[in-house]
């Protein structure tokens, strides 16, 4: 939470470089993400031939002795990286650090929000790789709703599951700059 990342960076303030605001499902709301002020410990596992691993014992020692106190949990991980400190490899890693669309994974509406850069997420919540105003009207309005619950898995008489593959298959209009005007008022509005 904000108060132990507080905490970490007071220790050491070279624990800012890693600590990273992260979302929920349950944060997604339409056109807008209500951040829970918490936070993940980005120490990833690097990407082979783009950049290294993070080593936390070495260069976050505030980090490295909070997380002494959970080793024996995070040693048991199936999906720990090269080192217990390590989250495991992310191909997409690079795409928490850009501007994009997120969503959730069960919803009883569809709700699209768009979020600024370094905001992660967990696996309650799912991200488009576009940050287009009129993209995320469209994809808030009752028609794909309607549309989406048409193609997709129910989850009881109101309740969506929002898998990519029927996400990947809403089709999108083609539109021009100039008529996609109303739609970025709306999403500014």
């Amino acid at each position: 939470d904000g108060a132990k990342k507080d905490e970490l960076i007071a220790q050491d303030p070279k624990s800012a470089e890693i600590i990273k605001p992260i979302l929920r499902g349950r944060d997604i709301k339409r056109y807008k993400a209500e951040f829970a002020d918490l936070w993940l410990i980005n120490s990833h596992n690097g990407i082979k031939g783009k950049f290294d691993r993070i080593d936390v014992e070495k260069d976050y020692p505030a980090i490295y002795q909070h997380l002494l106190q959970y080793e024996d949990r995070l040693k048991k991980r199936y999906d720990k990286g090269e080192h217990w400190t390590n989250l495991r490899n992310c191909a997409y890693l690079e795409e928490f650090e850009k501007e994009k669309i997120v969503y959730n994974d069960i919803c009883q509406e569809l709700t699209f929000s768009l979020v600024e850069k370094s905001m992660y997420f967990n696996n309650t919540a799912y991200f488009i790789n576009d940050n287009s105003y009129s993209l995320l009207a469209f994809l808030n309005s009752k028609i794909i709703d309607w549309y989406y619950r048409q193609i997709s898995v129910q989850l009881g008489d109101k309740a969506v599951r929002m898998f990519s593959i029927y996400v990947e298959n809403i089709p999108i209009p083609d539109i021009s700059a100039e008529d996609q005007a109303p739609f970025v008022s709306l999403v500014e509005q």
